[in-house]
């Protein structure tokens, strides 16, 4: 886990995270430097400011160190207003219209980061309302009128929503990421937080509510990317000093719980994610297949013990069964790890689970094994046992095991005649 990076420029604030979720906070600014003109008249949305804070400290306790991504404008809004286009925010002001750059360029360096580590994830601006419903208005650029009418009037707006990759490419159902159970609003409704849209309130009738800002279209997946996007209207007194830490709290919890629902990220399992990789699955088992112990009678190979078996089949078994958690706990245990790969030379990229020797183990040459949770043939199982000295098999099962969707690749990892310690098969051979 990196450290984080804190930037500063012109009243904007960037804090560097390492979870697939990003905080901004466009108008929880009080700076009024005499040198920029007032352009408007909006007023601080009183609370944000502390509120992300809050909210990034739980989400850093909830994942056991993880951070989100944080951007804020600390210029108070009527400076520049961060959640408009550049004229309207800035106006003409060199320097306003620099801090509304840096702005924009610290959240586009956020997504770039988040996509490159995870491939997806979550743009989450706070704002404040305070409209006399007293609810929380979680806006994801589907307005009152589609909201107030039937599931079928309400997913006719995918395509057009702040969500549209999550809902169409990633697969969710919209109505339910919308308005279900586990949306925010239901989330956060459970917890005691009074929101729209959500189970008790599918949509806000004639109530007070606002679908998306300017922004939240602009950085969510409308027009592209990977990157979706919630626009949260928090009731204000939600965010005094009297409500914040226990609101900031269950925003946190929402948050996640809404992400493993809806994205099949597991928080409560991080260690998975230090190990997950991105690239060339073919380059990545044929580097490790090159470097593999390969001189005869080298003695780099030990048999695994009883109770080391036990772990290798622990972890197995808890991958195919889809708990990479415990896997990865079991596979610990005996130097090897398990890595969530992500094939990045396909569209969309694929994602694998690979137990492999851990970083830096130096014995342990017991092979890699590489499962695919989502197989086009899930009976076909592909090994390569001599992947050195039978030539090329290894990169030819491996090869087999990409191109025909099979479930599950193994190798050997070490040359089959490293040890000196002969096995216990039937028949002679001179190839050692």
């Amino acid at each position: 886990m990196r450290n984080r990076t804190t930037l500063e420029h012109n009243g904007i604030e960037y804090i560097a995270g390492n979870l697939p979720i990003i905080l901004v906070a466009p108008h929880g600014g009080t700076i009024n430097p005499d040198s920029l003109p007032k352009l408007n008249d909006h007023g601080t949305d009183n609370g944000t400011y502390e509120t992300i804070f809050l909210l990034k400290d739980s989400l850093v306790a909830q994942t056991n160190g993880y951070h989100p991504h944080v951007i804020i404008n600390h210029l108070h809004p009527y400076k520049m207003l961060a959640s408009q286009d550049s004229t309207e925010a800035a106006g003409t002001h060199p320097a306003a219209i620099q801090a509304w750059k840096d702005f924009h360029a610290y959240i586009d360096t956020a997504k770039t980061e988040v996509t490159n580590s995870w491939l997806k994830g979550h743009y989450f601006e706070l704002h404040g309302n305070g409209h006399p419903e007293m609810w929380n208005e979680i806006g994801l650029g589907v307005s009152s009128t589609h909201l107030n009418g039937s599931d079928s009037l309400l997913r006719s707006r995918t395509s057009l929503s702040t969500i549209k990759n999550l809902c169409t490419i990633g697969g969710a159902d919209f109505v339910e990421v919308v308005r279900g159970s586990t949306s925010l609003g239901g989330l956060l409704e459970t917890r005691g937080w009074k929101s729209v849209p959500s189970p008790t309130y599918p949509g806000p009738g004639s109530g007070g509510y606002f679908m998306a800002g300017w922004n939240t279209y602009l950085h969510g997946s409308k027009y592209g990317g990977t990157i979706d996007a919630t626009h949260l209207e928090a009731y204000w007194e939600f965010m005094t000093s009297t409500n914040r830490n226990q609101f900031s709290g269950d925003l946190a919890e929402s948050i996640l719980l809404f992400m493993e629902a809806h994205y099949g990220f597991d928080f409560e399992c991080t260690g998975i994610y230090d190990n997950a990789m991105f690239g060339s699955i073919i380059t990545h088992i044929d580097t490790m297949i090159t470097n593999m112990p390969a001189t005869t009678d080298g003695d780099n190979y030990d048999s695994p013990t009883t109770s080391e078996q036990t772990s290798l089949r622990a972890a197995v078994q808890n991958i195919i069964a889809a708990d990479y958690c415990a896997a990865n706990t079991a596979a610990a245990l005996i130097d090897y790890q398990v890595v969530e790969f992500t094939d990045t030379t396909t569209s969309p990229g694929i994602k694998y689970y690979i137990l492999e020797r851990a970083s830096g183990a130096s014995t342990n040459y017991w092979g890699t094994f590489v499962y695919n949770p989502n197989p086009v043939r899930s009976k076909l199982f592909i090994q390569s046992p001599h992947p050195l000295n039978d030539l090329n098999t290894g990169q030819e099962g491996l090869d087999i095991f990409r191109y025909t969707g099979a479930r599950a690749f193994y190798t050997s990892g070490a040359h089959r005649c490293n040890s000196t310690v002969s096995s216990t098969c039937d028949g002679t051979t001179t190839t050692c």
